[in-house]
């Protein structure tokens, strides 16, 4: 009993603006910052290379795309759904993972004292993710095929190689491929 009232002591007195990673937590500083901040921290990637565009670039990239005003309207609604979604999903997590660290801190001997912690844990990550996924998936939508062609070259290039093309055996992953040029792309197969 005095260890919950501890740890529910413990997590009401930290602010949610001001968390501050402890050097051995198991969320860093950046990740903190990123989930309070609805940061896409890679979890709509597989949406992204599957040609699938998150509203964020695309508003990024929105001359070089010709975007609509009404499609830069929607994107920056998407972006802004998402966004406040991620964040609020995000502060729900970090709660979730302070708790769950003075639990263990203050000694948990039973698996019903932490299963539920997990458990949530897992959840909330699972809709983040889904936040940031939903956003690229109706951002594809709002875009002509010309448009998400224009898209797909220009982070392509901003990376500095590609992501799999027809042209290319080695899909999905960062390279420079001579094949762009007319070359032999060195991950395609015999």
């Amino acid at each position: 009993m005095i260890k919950r009232l501890l740890l529910i002591c413990c997590v009401a007195l930290m602010p949610m603006s001001g968390w501050v990673a402890a050097q051995d937590s198991s969320l860093s500083e950046k990740e903190i910052h990123q989930l309070l901040q609805g940061k896409g921290m890679g979890m709509a990637k597989v949406a992204e290379l599957n040609g699938y565009p998150g509203p964020k670039h695309v508003l990024e990239l929105k001359e070089a795309l010709n975007l609509t005003p009404e499609q830069e309207a929607q994107s920056q609604l998407l972006f802004s759904t998402m966004y406040s979604k991620a964040s609020q999903l995000g502060q729900k997590l970090v709660a979730i993972e302070t708790e769950m660290e003075a639990a263990f801190a203050a000694g948990v001997d039973k698996p019903g004292e932490f299963r539920k912690l997990v458990k949530q844990s897992a959840k909330l990550r699972g809709q983040i993710r889904l936040a940031h996924i939903e956003a690229h998936v109706n951002q594809k939508k709002l875009l002509t095929a010309d448009q998400l062609a224009a898209y797909t070259e220009l982070r392509q290039q901003a990376k500095g190689g590609h992501q799999g093309h027809s042209t290319c055996g080695k899909k999905k992953m960062k390279h420079s491929c001579p094949a762009k040029k007319g070359g032999q792309c060195p991950g395609k197969a015999g």
